[in-house]
This record gives structure tokens, sequence and C-alpha cells, in this order.
């Protein structure tokens, strides 16, 4: 039996797509910083609290935190790290 966590998506639609809950929140595995990919076509957006800014390249960009990982290398964020990243619940599901 393989156990996966949970993913977790921003409630809004992706500006890319615009569909709803394609916007998957995810995390560095070093620092934790929080990013929102898009499930649909793969836009990285670098402020979850104000989506908007895209990164370049997903599979070349570094983490806007710590530098030390690739955007590519993040992990689905659990839920303990999107409270701490201040969103709260209804703003994510």
């Amino acid at each position: 039996m393989e156990i996966r966590r949970p993913t977790w998506t921003l409630q809004q639609l992706c500006p890319e797509c615009e569909q709803g809950d394609a916007l998957m929140l995810c995390a560095c595995p070093k620092c934790a910083r929080l990013v929102a990919i898009c499930c649909e076509e793969g836009s990285v957006f670098l402020d979850i609290h104000d989506i908007g800014e895209v990164a370049e390249s997903s599979e070349e960009a570094d983490c806007p935190s710590c530098g030390s990982l690739k955007l590519s290398s993040f992990v689905p964020a659990t839920d303990v790290q999107i409270r701490q990243a201040g969103l709260r619940p209804g703003e994510y599901r």
C-alpha cells in the first residue's frame, strides 16, 4: 500500500490557464518557501499572497528565498507549512 501526502491548492483561479484547483502549493525542501505551481500548464507563481509574478522557468530558476534548490525540486506543501505562510482556511483546499 502506498500512502501519498495530500496536495493543497489555492482557491482562486489560475491567471494563466483560468482553471480552478490548478494552483498547487509547493515548498522548498530546504527553507520551506512556498510557491504556487499551475498543474495545467506549469507556470510558477512566486508570491502565494498576490498571484501574478511568474518565474521565468520552473526547471532552471532557484528558490527565491534560499537560492539553494531549483523550483523544479519543490515538493507538495504540508498543511502546517501553508498555515505558517499565513494562508487561512478558505484560501486553500
